[in-house]
């Protein structure tokens, strides 16, 4: 497997950020697409983040964009386990994304299927791995 390129795919997915906090969804979605690696766990994670947003804020094909959110997560945790994390970078930024994988997965299988043992589950790693995430995704549980 290739070496992802860190600083661009930290370039791209801190620009679909900015996208999303601005209400462009779509737009960091097919920034994300449209510059990804296909070995960026990175990238992976964030392009399920940004569907299961739009799936949060739009009414629009929810449950497609809740299924789209959950397959980028699954791949980005399969992923997980052949990231090569011989440097702090890589370390640092594995763990970040599996975190980011984790609460999509929470929130989509309690949103389409009700799942809340899995919810809760994902809710506990989470405080374990990212506390900020961990109480937005507490928010979002409780609406």
């Amino acid at each position: 497997m290739p070496e992802p390129v860190y600083g661009l795919a930290l370039f791209i997915v801190s620009k679909a950020i900015e996208l999303m906090q601005k209400g462009q969804y779509i737009e960091a979605i097919d920034l994300i697409k449209g510059n990804s690696y296909e070995s960026n766990i990175y990238q992976l994670a964030f392009l399920a983040y940004a569907y299961l947003q739009l799936a949060l804020n739009n009414q629009e094909n929810k449950q497609e964009n809740y299924l789209s959110a959950l397959q980028y997560a699954d791949k980005a945790k399969n992923m997980y386990a052949e990231v090569n994390l011989d440097t702090y970078i890589k370390i640092h930024y594995a763990k970040k994304s599996m975190a980011y994988a984790q609460f999509v997965d929470g929130i989509v299988k309690l949103k389409i299927w009700d799942d809340k043992e899995n919810a809760l589950k994902q809710y506990h790693r989470l405080l374990n791995n990212d506390a900020k995430l961990a109480k937005d995704f507490y928010k979002i549980i409780n609406e």
